[in-house]
């Protein structure tokens, strides 16, 4: 899902040549520069936001985590209990994709589509990195994780949260399209 900006170039070339008057050249100058900025959101910004979003959403998935103490389920193992069902290297790239995913969906529900796009283009950068940096915060918070396990964990993570930013994108652009 590439996202195409020749149109709203096209509506706002449309759109200058209509008035009478033309535009003052220093708000002319001023509207181009804020719709170029908005089109092309700076790159370490949009990582930025993108690592935010992630840290919230997944901090928020820790209360599924029975390695810190919490959980909201019965059985005290959370998701985890359910995981451990399809074995241990299971359980570690599911749990990497619900850490990373979570903030991946909320990223698709709350960036631009001009901020998604470049995420997309560098989400071979972006999403490891914020995976790899994620394990290592949470192990110097205390969890236990052996370098196979880390590797799988980080694995889950990047394609959770690959596959979650879409959803995320995808629910967005129909529930405005329903809207419209």
């Amino acid at each position: 899902m590439t996202q195409d900006f020749s149109e709203w170039k096209k509506d706002l070339c449309a759109f200058l040549k209509t008035s009478d008057k033309p535009l003052p050249p220093k708000l002319g100058e001023s509207i181009r520069r804020d719709i170029a900025l908005e089109l092309n959101p700076k790159p370490w910004f949009v990582f930025l936001k993108l690592v935010i979003i992630v840290a919230f959403a997944g901090g928020t998935s820790l209360i599924f985590c029975p390695q810190f103490g919490l959980s909201l389920t019965h059985n005290k193992m959370g998701m985890m209990h359910y995981f451990m069902l399809l074995g241990p290297h299971f359980c570690m790239a599911a749990c990497g994709a619900v850490f990373l995913g979570s903030g991946g969906l909320l990223a698709g529900l709350a960036m631009t589509p001009a901020e998604l796009a470049l995420v997309r283009r560098r989400r071979v950068l972006y999403l490891p990195a914020i995976a790899a940096c994620s394990l290592a915060l949470l192990v110097c918070a205390g969890a236990q994780v052996l370098l196979a396990f880390g590797a799988l964990w980080i694995l889950g993570s990047a394609i959770g949260a690959t596959l979650l930013i879409e959803l995320g994108a995808r629910v967005r652009l129909t529930g405005a399209r329903l809207l419209a």
